[in-house]
Order: C-alpha cells, then sequence, then structure tokens
C-alpha cells in the first residue's frame, strides 16, 4: 500500500478540483494522522483548552439552572440520527475498495467472563457503553456520571471476574493524540454501569490510563498503568489500589521514579499485567525504560526487579505487554521504536528470566518491511495471547495482524488481518465462550470477526454515538441537511436519518457550504489540506 514518499509530498500540497475524482490514499492518510497526533506540548496546551471548555460549559449549565430567570426544557435536544446510528461506508485499507459501518474511536474492550453477549466498550470522547445482546443494541452507561466529572475519555475498563456487576474506568485516554483528552479521576460501577463513583480525582485529574488490571484471586487488589505527557506534577506511573479502589498509591521500589523536570520520553507507565495463575506476580511496562517484574504484588510495599530484554534504554518508546492464560510463563511485548515505528516484538517463555526477539515473516499488507508493522506506535499498540493457545497472537498497529507460530520450526508467519476494517488499532478482546470470536477496537470503532480474522462483520457498528466531530455546518436552504467533520472518520453528510454516510475520507474538520450557491463546499481532508466539491449539496 506505500507509495513513493515523493508524490506523498506534492499530493499533501494540492488542492483537489473536485472530490468526485479523488481516490482515497489510506497511506497519506496515515501520515498526515502521524503529523496531526504528535507527541508534544502543543498537543498539551490544546487537550487542557479542551478540558478548560468543558469545566466552563458545567460551570453554565449549573449557572443557568440556578438562574431563577431561566427556564430550561431538557427536552428540546433530540439524538440526531436515532439509537441505529451509523455512519455507512466508511474508509479501510482493502485492496478491493471495501467500505464498513463507522462510529468512532474505541480505546478499550471488555467482555464479561461468563455472559458471552456482554461487553462493554471505552470510547475516545463518548464514554462507556454496553451491549446485553452481542452487539445487537448498544446502551451509553456513563452519561448520567456523577456531577463534577467532566471527562467522558476513557482510557481502560476493568471488569472484576469474580464479581462481573463491578467494573472500573480510567477517565483520560492513554493514546496521546492531539485529541485524546485527560481524565478526571475512575469510574466504579457495583451495578453492571447503571450507576457511577467517581474514586480518586485529586490523584488522577489530568492524567491518562493506558491499562487496568484487577488481581485475578484478590479483587480488592487493583493496579493501575497511568501516564502524563511532559508534566511530572501529574499521577503518572503504576499505581495500586488494595481496597476496591478507595484510594491509591504509587509504587516505588524499583520503579522508575518521576524526573524533576517534564521530560516526555521518560515519564509513565504504557502497560500492566498479571500472572493469571500467580496472583502475586505482576509485570509492567515504562514508556522507554523498559518492563518491570514483582513476586510480591500483594506486599505492602512490592519490590520491583528490570527486566533485560536486549533494547537500551531511550532506543525505544512505547510497550505493550501479553500474557498468555494458558501458559503464563509466556509473554510478550510489543514495542515501538523512537521514531514510532513498530519494529520490536520480544518474547519470553520463563516468566520474563530469558528473552527473545521475534523474527517476523509478514504476509503482504500495510507494513513497510520485515520486523515491521507500521508507525504511530505511541498512538495505536496492543498484543493479546489467545487465551487456549500460547502461538496465536494477535498485534494492533494501524492495522491488524496475527502471528501463527509453526511449533514443529519454531517459526512465525503474520498475516494482516485488518485490511476490512477501519485502521488505527487500540484494543482487543476475545469471546468469552468462543475465542475464534474476535473484537477490534479502532478510529472506526468495534468489529467483530468470527473465524479468528478471516472474515469480518460491522453490524455490531451500529447504535454506537462516538464520533468525534469536529466542525459543523448546516446547508442554507435546507435545515435537515448538516455537514460534519469527524476525526479519521472523513466528512459527514446527514439529511435527519438514521443513517449518516460520508462524502469524503481523512481527518476531517472545517466545513464551509457557500451560502448563495450551496453546490459549493469545501472541506478540510487533514490538517490545512482542502479539498472542493461542486455536486456534495445537492
Amino acid at each position: 500500500m506505500r507509495k513513493d514518499i515523493n508524490k506523498k509530498s506534492e499530493i499533501r500540497g494540492m488542492t483537489r478540483a473536485t472530490t468526485s475524482s479523488y481516490k482515497d490514499d489510506p497511506w497519506l492518510r496515515s501520515m498526515e494522522s502521524n503529523i496531526d497526533k504528535k507527541i508534544g506540548s502543543e498537543g498539551q496546551l490544546l487537550a487542557k483548552k479542551r478540558v478548560a471548555a468543558l469545566r466552563h460549559a458545567h460551570q453554565m449549565s449549573e449557572e443557568m439552572q440556578e438562574s431563577s430567570h431561566t427556564n430550561i426544557n431538557t427536552d428540546v435536544w433530540n439524538q440526531l440520527g436515532s439509537s441505529q446510528y451509523v455512519i455507512a461506508n466508511g474508509h479501510t485499507y482493502s485492496p478491493d475498495g471495501t467500505r464498513v459501518n463507522i462510529s468512532g474511536r474505541i480505546s478499550s474492550i471488555i467482555t464479561h467472563p461468563t455472559e458471552a453477549n456482554i461487553i462493554y466498550i471505552g470510547a475516545a470522547q463518548g464514554g462507556i457503553w454496553k451491549t446485553k445482546d452481542g452487539g445487537k443494541t448498544w446502551s451509553p452507561k456513563s452519561d448520567n456520571i456523577p456531577d463534577g466529572v467532566i471527562s467522558l475519555a476513557v482510557g481502560a475498563l476493568a471488569i472484576d471476574e469474580t464479581n462481573p456487576e463491578i467494573l472500573y474506568a480510567g477517565t483520560g485516554e492513554g493514546n496521546f493524540a492531539w485529541d485524546s483528552h485527560y481524565g478526571v479521576g475512575i469510574l466504579k460501577t457495583t451495578d453492571g454501569g447503571e450507576t457511577w463513583t467517581l474514586k480518586a480525582h485529586d490523584i488522577f485529574i489530568n492524567s491518562r490510563f493506558c491499562h487496568l488490571a484487577i488481581n485475578p484471586k484478590e479483587s480488592s487488589t487493583i493496579f493501575a498503568a497511568t501516564i502524563s505527557v511532559a508534566n511530572p506534577n501529574i499521577a503518572s506511573g503504576i499505581y495500586r489500589s488494595t481496597d476496591s479502589g478507595q484510594n491509591w498509591t504509587r509504587m516505588e521500589g524499583g520503579l522508575p521514579s518521576l524526573p524533576s523536570a517534564a521530560v516526555a520520553e521518560t515519564i509513565g507507565a504504557t502497560d500492566i499485567v498479571f500472572d493469571p495463575d500467580n496472583p502475586d506476580t505482576a509485570y509492567a511496562a515504562f514508556l522507554a525504560q523498559g518492563i518491570f517484574k514483582t513476586n510480591d504484588a500483594n506486599a505492602s510495599s512490592p519490590k520491583w526487579e528490570k527486566l533485560s530484554i536486549g533494547l537500551l534504554d531511550g532506543s525505544f518508546g512505547r510497550i505493550s505487554l501479553g500474557i498468555s492464560k494458558s501458559s503464563p510463563k509466556t509473554l510478550y511485548a510489543l514495542i515501538s521504536n523512537k521514531d514510532d515505528v513498530i519494529d520490536n516484538l520480544y518474547e519470553t517463555n520463563d516468566a520474563g528470566d530469558s528473552w527473545k526477539q521475534v523474527t517476523v515473516n509478514v504476509s503482504p499488507g500495510v507494513s513497510n518491511g520485515p520486523n515491521d508493522f507500521g508507525t504511530q506506535g505511541w498512538y495505536n499498540l496492543n498484543v493479546a495471547v489467545h487465551p487456549q493457545d500460547a502461538n496465536i497472537i494477535y498485534l494492533s498497529g494501524i492495522s491488524l495482524w496475527k502471528g501463527i507460530r509453526n511449533k514443529n520450526t519454531d517459526d512465525w508467519l503474520f498475516s494482516d488481518i485488518g485490511l476490512e476494517i477501519h485502521p488505527d488499532n487500540h484494543s482487543f478482546a476475545f469471546n468469552t465462550k468462543n475465542p475464534e470470536i474476535i473484537y477490534a477496537g479502532n478510529d472506526g470503532g468495534i468489529y467483530q470477526s468470527n473465524d479468528g480474522g478471516k472474515t469480518w462483520h460491522d453490524d455490531i457498528n451500529q447504535g454506537l454515538c462516538i464520533t468525534q466531530f469536529d466542525f459543523m455546518e448546516q446547508h442554507p436552504t435546507s435545515e435537515k441537511i448538516i455537514f460534519a467533520g469527524a476525526q479519521d472518520n472523513g466528512t459527514i453528510r446527514s439529511e435527519d436519518s438514521s443513517t449518516f454516510y460520508m462524502v469524503d475520507y481523512g481527518d476531517g474538520g472545517f466545513v464551509c457550504v457557500d451560502p448563495k450557491q450551496p453546490k459549493n463546499i469545501w472541506h478540510t481532508y487533514s490538517r490545512l489540506t482542502t479539498a472542493f466539491s461542486t455536486k456534495k449539496g445537492d
């Protein structure tokens, strides 16, 4: 799929005459997104401004409700698109032009431990959603969260397998884009998502959650992997609660300490996993600093040991960990390099005592070569191990990859199985009853495969109102026609129906409709790349 880079530079500087004559270029979208979502102080400031805007809107709402001169009708707003909201014909990498239903970015997927039809998702800015019928219908579970909670950005979800009515949600998205919002703490439910309470607001305000892990034998003990961007004063690192989420303490005892100055590359934990058979053993990953292990996770002050994986500190970036349920001494670490290329996959079969790099043989797809699963490692990175077979793994990057080890030769073959779904994969889950049924969460929503990734279904993506809209414009002569730019989901047109549809691809942004000649429409494709059409306004 990759083409000549110089040609990309030419395209980036062009203004397209009409959208109808333009063929979508997924690689260009990926490159532009890589620029759009760059980590740095600008992104931090932009996110802070968005949080400030939410606070201001919340304050205005409270003031209006308290005013005796204002009569507020809470029923004046109606959801546009009805309960079966979906955007049709979204973009993919598919070489045959396949298009899919899209909703919005998903950062976490959790399946119920005993009820296969119950699934929870955490959205980048759309809160927590639940299905009880395998994805036929979805309901929002965090729209009525406690007063003062102004962030619907969900970075991580965890479910208590000993009591599945208890879930935890870490607010603040651990995918470090300019449009990744900070959080306000941890939300907890004890009734399957019907009501939530806010925990540790004073500790985790403005932090981001990469992962939550509940001790499989002592469910009152929970670990959180959190990270801040260029701000050491915000909670960042591995935190632990031993009282079901009420109180949290930052773990020390051999783990990296917070720096005295703001150094983005050395702040924070990107993953935490428990040994499913031995709840005293846990593994933590730190950005640019490596993998750490403790054998006394339930002690009053756990001691952590840094594991040697063969990479020099600072030569790599984000790390994602996957542990095998069927063979708990087997772990995988998917690692991006300092340039955010996902080109390191490591494996241990002795609980971290020794590691070896997996030689990657890649079938045709969107990678750039051997040992390369694409870019944006700071943004889309995850590894999941088949619950019944430690020789099958799934890797989330821009695309989704499946790796199968030949047990006779010890060789791996990786296949790009994500071409038919939306790119930029962040989360992955297995069906509780059947591990061949898998779920992928990405910038386009959630997708389901019933055959281990050979084929995909997008029906499960209907009803999730989680699209990240950046700008909206109304047609000057028809109140029913609305255009809106959406994060990585193009420019959308609505005509007051249950189904929206895309009129152009990319990271949709500003839209402008000519008030005198509404056939003329301008919109931004990515950053300030402008497109013009004389047909989309009809």
